[in-house]
């Protein structure tokens, strides 16, 4: 048996995964870090510089309990990460070679390993001191599970910090200083609003006074919601109406398992985009559309060897006696998916199929029973993007 070239496609995508570092620590807005640097680790607290030492000198403290740290340094209002560096391995540092009629700004952060670093921590100037108000502590935030368009946020904070909170929230993955924006005088808070179908991270600092705060905590996730039984799924199993009652749908770009590069298509150089919708009623009869595009303009799709699968499980419980569009024995087009909208900005999609599947024994290959899905339409389904 051939197996058609999609579908091959389809299991890489499927067994593709993400190459991910561990979660970042968050930076003020205010600082830069240098690009393409991860922050993976705990930045330095109670950072202070001294006054002048004979006019040419400051001293730098800061509490880690890390084992080596970069400092930064250079004239006021410098961006960090283009300043004059060293390395230092105890966690104070004197800096020489300054002149006392001139303004210097000093960061550190910690190295966490040969290619990654925590946030800076700054900028002090001489004579001063961050780091005294400390980040809020057990920081949670959950999707609403009623409404799926809310999360609640929950923290502790500090010891002896005020009720003074400012929340940082966008879609995930957002850069720190580049979302929306929230203040709270209460440990916990619930922000509306949101799209069911978008996973989302969330930042809370302490606002100790007002020209002093502590770093962000976080981020922490939401995915996009689990069940979305927006929209409509139909159609008739050899003769027998069936109606999903509920809808889950997906939208995920393909990605080489190895590198987790965004996969293009040869010929249009476009990304290759897998659709997949399954309606469900009561879990035990299932069906599943799946397709492959790699041309925005592309509406229709073959089964089997035209970028589509479809899929009925007659019993959900025995999963694995399916009836699907992958016939050995024939070269046939076995089904037909066809988009009629799909609006990238609601994420709403609609159209038609229909399919004479198969029951496929998996041990000698034999073609079983069939079934004809027929007349089949889903209307105004949300899909999420995975």
């Amino acid at each position: 048996m051939n197996i058609p070239k999609f579908f091959i496609l389809f299991l890489l995508i499927a067994t593709g995964f993400n190459v991910s570092s561990c979660d970042n620590e968050p930076i003020d807005p205010a600082i830069v870090l240098n690009p393409g640097e991860t922050i993976a680790c705990e930045s330095p607290t109670a950072f202070s510089a001294s006054n002048f030492i004979d006019g040419t000198k400051v001293v730098l403290d800061w509490e880690s309990d890390a084992e080596t740290w970069q400092v930064q340094y250079g004239a006021r209002g410098f961006v960090a990460g283009s300043g004059t560096g060293i390395t230092v391995t105890a966690n104070t540092a004197m800096i020489s070679g300054l002149v006392a009629t001139n303004q210097y700004d000093f960061y550190v952060r910690t190295v966490c390993d040969a290619t990654s670093f925590s946030a800076w921590v700054g900028p002090v100037s001489v004579g001063t001191s961050v780091g005294s108000c400390a980040k809020p502590l057990n920081f949670t935030a959950v999707r609403n599970t009623a409404t799926p368009t809310i999360a609640n946020l929950a923290w502790t904070a500090a010891a002896g910090t005020p009720n003074d909170f400012q929340i940082q929230y966008g879609n995930t993955g957002f850069a720190v200083g580049t979302g929306t924006m929230l203040t709270a005088t209460t440990p916990t808070v619930s922000i509306p609003g949101l799209l069911p179908t978008a996973g989302y991270d969330f930042y809370v600092k302490t606002n100790c006074s007002a020209t002093s705060s502590s770093t962000w905590t976080g981020p922490i996730r939401i995915s996009a919601s689990n069940t979305i039984n927006q929209g409509s799924f139909t159609v008739n199993i050899s003769g027998t109406p069936f109606t999903a009652n509920s809808i889950i749908a997906s939208k995920s770009v393909a990605r080489n398992p190895i590198t987790g590069e965004i996969m293009t298509d040869p010929d249009t150089g476009q990304p290759i985009v897998s659709y997949s919708i399954v309606g469900k009623y009561n879990e035990t009869q299932i069906v599943t559309l799946q397709w492959t595009q790699s041309n925005s303009s592309t509406v229709s799709f073959n089964a089997p060897d035209g970028g589509a699968s479809i899929t009925y499980i007659p019993n959900g419980l025995n999963p694995m006696a399916f009836f699907t569009t992958i016939n050995p024995q024939s070269t046939e087009i076995l089904g037909n998916i066809s988009i009629t909208a799909n609006n990238p900005t609601t994420r709403n999609i609609s159209g038609t199929f229909n399919a004479k599947v198969f029951v496929i024994d998996l041990t000698t290959g034999q073609v079983g029973d069939f079934k004809d899905l027929t007349t089949g339409v889903f209307n105004n389904v949300t899909y999420t993007e995975q």
